[in-house]
């Protein structure tokens, strides 16, 4: 059945250790959150193009089949928290008694992902007027998962306890997922989550293979930090002369290849997305253009870009400042931009009427399907 998983777990004598090279390290081998993951990718596929067909017929059923492991996954704490375990923060390891050790209790990456699993369910099972009796286990579920936790340094712990890192500047930033590719850190939502989020990213360093700078790009979109997000571009566009000196940082080889031998796509792959982030975002519940734009990209324009809602985006900016903005929107869905002030709006030649929350800064204003909306 579509969305069903099923686990072979080997466990040897070193589970709860580093690993045994000879079978797989536990930190890369033990990881039952994939379909958490992926029905992530399902559901922002829903988002951008609002197809309720695709939602009911492919991704829903996806979707609820990972909600259902989750919830025969998760047990009860000492403390009546719901939580994974054995669970691991992928390829990363804590110390314990001075020795690396991969497994513990609720790594906050899975945590995260079956938090947003759960609320995307729930959203997606409202749209479809379906499942009631499955929502209300979700929402019983949700009250009860352990929280996020800010360790003594200021930043979003990777695990339920604070243990200390075997490697402080490790690639992996697998307990920022709630920030990118997920998005319910936000600084409306959890602000200081957020802030300890940045702070967690700051100490794992702007160091890491390609696809690490990728995410890390995509990262610092998110917090708005154009020169941070500017500079791992230039870390990541390196040229890696010495393919063997690159095994673990980033560098592109002379085709442009992300080097990492032989070479990693998803490193190409996550700097295209990194880009559109600083460019434009919308997973909050409005459409922002130029979020986190540094400032030596003073002059440009981006055609053609999608965004959640069912909008397609084109938008052209001089000395760092937005001069034009069009919206195709597929679907007619009404649009809420956020601007710090008002803006006259218009759409085949005739002017919209708009209504500006200048507490909020947002811009809200109805549009047609397969209409533009420009800016003049």
């Amino acid at each position: 059945m579509v969305g069903r998983l099923i686990i072979i777990l080997t466990f040897g004598d070193t589970l709860f250790q580093a690993g045994n090279k000879n079978h797989g390290e536990t930190i890369w081998t033990i990881w039952p959150m994939a379909s958490a993951w992926l029905s992530q990718h399902v559901w922002e596929h829903y988002l951008f193009h609002l197809d309720e067909q695709y939602l009911s017929e492919f991704a829903y059923p996806i979707m609820k089949g990972a909600a259902e492991f989750c919830l025969d996954w998760l047990i009860l704490n000492q403390d009546g928290y719901l939580i994974t375990s054995p669970s691991t923060s992928p390829e990363h390891c804590f110390m314990i008694n001075g020795k690396p050790c991969g497994v513990s209790e609720a790594s906050t990456m899975d945590m995260a992902l079956i938090r947003e699993l759960f609320v995307n369910v729930l959203e997606a099972a409202t749209i479809l007027d379906t499942d009631q009796a499955f929502s209300l286990n979700l929402e019983k579920a949700l009250e009860k998962l352990i929280p996020y936790q800010i360790g003594e340094r200021n930043r979003l712990q990777e695990w339920s306890e604070d243990f200390l890192d075997h490697e402080e500047k490790h690639r992996h930033v697998s307990h920022l997922y709630g920030v990118y590719p997920g998005s319910h850190l936000t600084q409306k939502s959890a602000e200081p989550f957020l802030d300890a989020a940045k702070k967690a990213l700051i100490i794992r360093s702007n160091e890491g293979t390609g696809w690490s700078l990728a995410w890390k790009i995509c990262l610092w979109a998110r917090f708005g930090d154009g020169e941070q997000a500017h500079q791992l571009i230039e870390n990541l566009l390196e040229l890696a002369e010495d393919q063997s000196g690159f095994a673990q940082k980033g560098g592109v080889y002379n085709n442009l290849f992300d080097a990492h031998p032989p070479f990693q796509i998803d490193g190409n792959f996550g700097y295209t997305a990194g880009v559109v982030e600083m460019l434009v975002q919308s997973h909050n519940d409005y459409l922002e253009f130029l979020p986190t734009l540094p400032k030596q990209w003073n002059k440009g324009r981006l055609k053609g870009v999608r965004a959640r809602g069912g909008f397609i985006i084109d938008i052209e900016w001089v000395e760092e400042k937005l001069v034009h903005a069009s919206i195709l929107s597929e679907k007619g869905q009404p649009i809420k931009l956020f601007s710090t002030h008002q803006v006259l709006v218009h759409s085949e030649g005739e002017q919209v009427e708009t209504t500006f929350n200048s507490k909020e800064s947002i811009l809200s204003f109805p549009t047609t399907a397969w209409t533009k909306i420009s800016n003049y």
